[in-house]
This record gives structure tokens, C-alpha cells and sequence, in this order.
């Protein structure tokens, strides 16, 4: 929920009374707010020009135009940015109207209907929809306020506004603490970036190690693809720090700055430990470990003979076909599997699916920061799918054309911070493992 700074605003936004027009007028300035304490915070702290630009009469004294700067300044993303600019557009359409209105009205439903955060939740609904039969009742509590709250138009925008006032509340704080030192975040990590350099070079050589001497071990089960899936962590930190400029490994014939190519190896680092944790960490009963490996059994069965396929439509499948069928009757003897709502069984003997587990399931098992680890992970996929956030920016600071420049460093140098953690977290649970081997682990502060 937000937080209000005072009760008028946290009456303002709960009060249901009025029509479409009242009301969007009512929470549209609860976001005007936040925006102007941001602007203040962001802008050079002058009273007399503050109010020039922010005052009742000032420059800045619209809704667009506190959008418009807020979004030029970083102080809002561009998601956020073209939500703000459609209550805008809803703001314009109701201010004039002279009779009441209602939210039923087609121009406003479908002003609402364009809110990327109100497709958000939609998705988010469905989604626990879905695991409806398993879920639990804190879940089931959740996923019933959820649909009451996009039953209808005038839930809905608030259901956005609620969102859009938790975000302005954290760039708010950030504001706050950041006051004075303009990119102190960006400079402190260009700054530091040798420093996060040899501590990611330091982890990953020791991960090495760990990793050698638990190869040449009989184990089993769970142990022996912890020693497969670290395995491939450490070769592919190993690829990272021979792209990352200023490691041991870079070839400094060739000066390439390249955050896009460490994003998208930190990104595969990060799935190659969802998959460690979620087979060799975690602690679950015997028939559930079984359940999971044979799962990815039957998806890696029915993948390779789905690329074959591609390749040579008359491909013989009768191997792949006997395999699929011993791997279905392996989980129909699985009193775990048998278990399951059948929806999810029928799910799962697809092979579709590698993990039985969602990877925001798999975050919250590992007890790390989902939120914080998501909007990570969003960017490291920009760079890993090519998209306009991966490029729009080419050029501008000499970014994305491989010079070094500061907005590149400090990327990089933001993916070796991340990407420390989980080399280091996936060395300290193999000693586990293998105890013997902590004298190959090398502890760092992080």
C-alpha cells in the first residue's frame, strides 16, 4: 500500500465519492504531488527559483509539464512516463465536461483500458488464477481482493494509482538520499570499478578451484549435478571476465567495452544458479527431488527430438518416443507427482516445461530481494534479446560503440557487483556439499 505523508492525502485517496471527473482530479493530484517533491529534491535547491517553476503560477505548474521534466531529468522511466501522459490525456477529457460522468463512459473506459499497469495486474491475476488448486489461503485471499479490485473501471484506477504512488514514493527516498551528489550511484561505480573488477576475478578463480577438485569425485543425485551446474556457473564467469575490460583474462589488444555482452552472460549466470539451487540446494522430500529431475528429463527428451524435427522432419523418433514413455511412467509411480492438481500433471508430461517451480517461486525459496533481482534481471534480458533499450542509446556519451566511456563502466561494473553474489553464494553451498573443499573458498566482504 502507499504511504501518505499526512491524512487528508491518505483520505483523499480512499474516498469513493463523486463521479469519473472528481475523482480522477482527486488522485491525479496526489500524483502531482509526488512529482513536485521529486523536481524539488532533483533541482538545485533554490527556494525563490523553485517556486518560479513549481508555484501555483509557475512554469511548471501543469500536470504535463511535471511529467514532461520529471521523465527528461531520469526521475521517472519510460513505462511510468506514458502511463502519467494517459491520465493526463483522461484529465484533459473530464475537465471540461459540464454533467456528471460516469467511468462507463467509452472514452474513459478506454483511456483506462491503455494503462500498462493495469495489464500488469491482469497478468499477475491470471497468473494466480492459474495456480488457483495449489495455492494457499494467504494466496487464494490475495487472488480474490485482486479480481475485486479489477472488476470494474473505477477499481481499476485506483488499483494504477496505488502503483504509480508506491513507485514515486521510492524515487522520492532515492531522491532524498542522493540530494547534493549528482550520480553519486553511476560515479561510485565508475570509480570503484577496478575494485569490482578483481573482487568478481577473485570469486570466480576460487569458484575454479572449488570447482575442479569436486569433479574428480564419485557423488550422486543431487551432489552430482551440483558439480555439473557449477561447473557451467564458473565457465561462464570465466567468459565474462575474459570480455570484462581491465581482468587478468581481457585482451587488451582489442579495448571493447561491451555491457551488452556482460549483461547477457551475467543473465545466463543467473538461470544457470536458479537451475543449481532449485536441483542441488534446496532442500526438499526424496520423491520431490525425483519428480524435478525427471521433469527435466522429459523436457530435454522432447527438446532434442523437437529441434531434430526442424531439421529433418522424417527424423526416426522411436527412441525418443520409447524414452518420453518411460519417463511418463516413472512420474505415474511418483507419489509426489500423483499428488499434483491433474491440470499441473497434464502440464508437466507435455514436457514443456524444464522446472516444476515459476522462477519468482525459485526467488522467494532463495529468500534474496525478488523485486530488486527482477528489475535486474529485466535488464540483463534487454541486452540478451536486442531490445530498443539495449540500443536506442547508441552513441549518445559514446555509449554501445565499444570506446570506453563512463555510462558503459559503470554498467559493467553494476553486472559484476550482481553477478559477485551468486558466484560466491554457489561456492559457499558446493563446500556444503563437499565440506572438504572449503579451503579453496575465499571470503569477501560484499
Amino acid at each position: 500500500m502507499p504511504s501518505f505523508p499526512d491524512e487528508n492525502e491518505e483520505k483523499a485517496f480512499y474516498d469513493q465519492s463523486g463521479d469519473a471527473r472528481t475523482m480522477t482530479r482527486r488522485l491525479v493530484s496526489l500524483i502531482e504531488n509526488r512529482l513536485a517533491n521529486i523536481l524539488r529534491t532533483r533541482l538545485r535547491a533554490d527556494d525563490a527559483a523553485l517556486n518560479a517553476m513549481l508555484g501555483n503560477a509557475g512554469y511548471l505548474q501543469s500536470f504535463e509539464a511535471k511529467i514532461l521534466i520529471a521523465y527528461l531529468i531520469r526521475a521517472i522511466q519510460p513505462d511510468l512516463y506514458r502511463d502519467l501522459l494517459t491520465l493526463n490525456q483522461l484529465l484533459n477529457l473530464l475537465i471540461p465536461q459540464v454533467e456528471p460522468i460516469s467511468f462507463d463512459n467509452s472514452e474513459v473506459a478506454n483511456l483506462i483500458e491503455k494503462l500498462h499497469a493495469l495489464r500488469v495486474y491482469r497478468e499477475l491475476y491470471e497468473s494466480k488464477a492459474d495456480r488457483w488448486s495449489s495455492a494457499t489461503a494467504t494466496e487464494r485471499t490475495r487472488t480474490f481482493i485482486l479480481q475485486n479490485e479489477l472488476a470494474d473501471r473505477r477499481s481499476q484506477l485506483r488499483l494504477c494509482v496505488r502503483f504509480y504512488l508506491d513507485l514515486l514514493a521510492k524515487e522520492d527516498r532515492s531522491s532524498h538520499e542522493s540530494q547534493g551528489t549528482a550520480d553519486t550511484k553511476k560515479n561510485s561505480f565508475v570509480s570503484e570499478y577496478p575494485k569490482k573488477v578483481a573482487n568478481f576475478e577473485t570469486l570466480t578463480l576460487a569458484a575454479c578451484r572449488i570447482s575442479h577438485h569436486s569433479g574428480d569425485r564419485r557423488a550422486d543425485g543431487k551432489a552430482w549435478w551440483a558439480t555439473v551446474l557449477f561447473t557451467r556457473l564458473c565457465t561462464i564467469a570465466v567468459s565474462i571476465l575474459k570480455i570484462t575490460p581491465h581482468s587478468s583474462y581481457f585482451d587488451r589488444n582489442l579495448d571493447n567495452w561491451d555491457f551488452g555482452s556482460v549483461a547477457a552472460l551475467v543473465r545466463n549466470v543467473l538461470e544457470c544458479y536458479f537451475t543449481f539451487f532449485y536441483l542441488s540446494v534446496e532442500e526438499v522430500p526424496d520423491e520431490e527431488w525425483k519428480a524435478r529431475i525427471t521433469i527435466m528429463h522429459l523436457r530435454d527428451n522432447i527438446s532434442r527430438l523437437d529441434l531434430f524435427r526442424a531439421l529433418d522432419p522424417n527424423v526416426d523418433s522411436s527412441g525418443y518416443d520409447k524414452h518420453t514413455a518411460d519417463l511418463h511412467s516413472r512420474l505415474a509411480s511418483n507419489t509426489f507427482f500423483m499428488s499434483l492438481p491433474e491440470k499441473q500433471r497434464l502440464h508437466f508430461l507435455k514436457g514443456q516445461s524444464a522446472l516444476m517451480l515459476s522462477q519468482d517461486e525459485i526467488l522467494l525459496r532463495m529468500k534474496e530481494d525478488v523485486p530488486n533481482l527482477r528489475a535486474m534481471y529485466r535488464l540483463f534480458s534487454a541486452h540478451v534479446h536486442s531490445t530498443p533499450l539495449a540500443f536506442y542509446r547508441t552513441g549518445e556519451k559514446d555509449r554501445g560503440r565499444g570506446l570506453e566511456n563512463e555510462v558503459e563502466k559503470a554498467y559493467i561494473g553494476i553486472a559484476l557487483d550482481f553477478v559477485s553474489h551468486y558466484v560466491q553464494r554457489g561456492s559457499r553451498e558446493l563446500v556444503t556439499i563437499f565440506p572438504d573443499l572449503a579451503q579453496f573458498l575465499r571470503s569477501t566482504t560484499e
